[in-house]
């Protein structure tokens, strides 16, 4: 979105975030014993809700996350597959998911999780695990 400048018309650029939900440390841990990090950086810290949003729009809004999925291109990167509020499934089509680890020598990067996802597809776990976030943006 683009807003004018009431005194020189020119566009003025909106600040554009990431909307987020950040894990809970207790979370984070008892998903730690779970998936142990198979490559070489931890990431394991939020699930994406929405990128580039404006930082005006408002926090989403969700209560139950439960991790349901494993996903893993043996080549270098880990992800988990999280159900929302009963959906796996974000507002721009992607999925809920926590990028858990990867290897950047290999070539990967935290936004790869999407593409692993989407081409790889991903396994259910048995006994899905109930965690907590919270909503937060970041830059």
């Amino acid at each position: 979105m683009v807003r004018f400048n009431e005194i020189d018309h020119k566009p003025k650029k909106v600040k554009k975030v990431f909307h987020i939900f950040e894990l809970a440390t207790d979370s984070r841990a008892k998903l730690l014993e779970r998936f142990p990090p198979k490559f070489p950086e931890f990431i394991g810290h939020h699930i994406t809700y929405a990128v580039k949003v404006p930082i005006s729009d408002p926090l989403p809004e969700a209560s139950k996350f439960r991790v349901i999925g494993y996903a893993i291109d043996e080549e270098g990167l880990e992800c988990l597959v999280v159900e929302v509020d009963g959906t796996t499934v974000r507002p721009d089509g992607k999925t809920f998911h926590i990028t858990w680890s990867l290897d950047r020598q290999a070539g990967f990067k935290p936004v790869d999780s999407n593409t692993v996802i989407a081409e790889k597809g991903f396994e259910k776990i048995e006994n899905p695990i109930n965690i907590s976030a919270k909503a937060k943006y970041i830059f």
